[in-house]
C-alpha cells in the first residue's frame, strides 16, 4: 500500500495544518540568481500559506559546495525528520536541496519512502513524487543541477589557470 504524501491532501479551512520545515541554502555564486536567503524564505512562507502548511522549523546553510557533509543545518533537518518533528520539507529549488544526483536521491528516498516526509520544490511543480512522470521530471532537474555545478567549477578552474599563466596572484598576499 502506497503512503500518501502530505501534498496529496487538499487542506481546507477546517482541516489540520500540515507541520512543515523550510530549508534554505545559499552559495555565493548564486546570490544574483534570486537564491538569496531572504527571497527563499519569503517565497517558502507564501507557498506554505497558500497550501495549508505551518512552517515551524527552519534550516539554513550559507555554504558553497555540492556535498551535504559540511551542511550542519541540513544534517540537523534529517535528524529532526527522523524524529518526526514535521510532515513536509519545502525548498525553493532542487538545487538548494542538493546539486549531486546521488545525494538528492539518497536523502529524498530516506525522507519520502522510509520516513514518510515529502520534499517539495516550491518553484518547480513536479506533482506527486510517486507518479512516474513526476519522478522523471524531478530526476532530470537534479541532473541539470549537478551538470550546472560541474560546469561552473570547470569554468572557474579554467579562469584561475589562465590568470596564473598570465602571472596574476590568486587570493590575498601572504603576511
Amino acid at each position: 500500500m502506497e503512503k500518501s504524501s502530505p501534498m496529496t491532501k487538499t487542506p481546507n479551512k477546517k482541516s489540520k495544518l500540515i507541520i512543515g520545515a523550510g530549508y534554505i541554502r545559499e552559495s555565493t555564486t548564486d546570490q544574483d540568481k534570486g537564491y538569496s536567503p531572504a527571497n527563499q524564505e519569503r517565497q517558502i512562507k507564501d507557498y506554505a500559506d497558500h497550501h495549508g502548511i505551518d512552517v515551524k522549523f527552519w534550516y539554513k546553510d550559507l555554504i558553497t559546495g555540492t556535498s551535504v557533509v559540511k551542511r550542519d543545518d541540513f544534517n540537523q533537518m534529517i535528524t529532526d525528520a527522523e524524529q518526526g518533528k514535521f510532515e513536509i520539507i519545502l525548498i525553493f529549488h532542487t538545487s538548494r536541496f542538493a546539486r549531486n544526483v546521488q545525494e538528492a536521491r539518497k536523502y529524498k528516498t530516506l525522507l519520502r519512502e522510509k520516513i514518510g516526509i515529502d520534499v517539495v520544490s516550491i518553484t518547480q511543480n513536479f506533482g506527486d513524487w510517486q507518479n512516474p512522470s513526476a519522478f522523471l521530471n524531478e530526476g532530470v532537474n537534479e541532473l541539470f543541477d549537478e551538470h550546472y555545478s560541474r560546469q561552473l567549477s570547470f569554468w572557474v578552474r579554467g579562469g584561475l589557470a589562465e590568470k596564473r599563466l598570465q602571472g596574476y596572484q590568486h587570493g590575498n598576499p601572504p603576511f
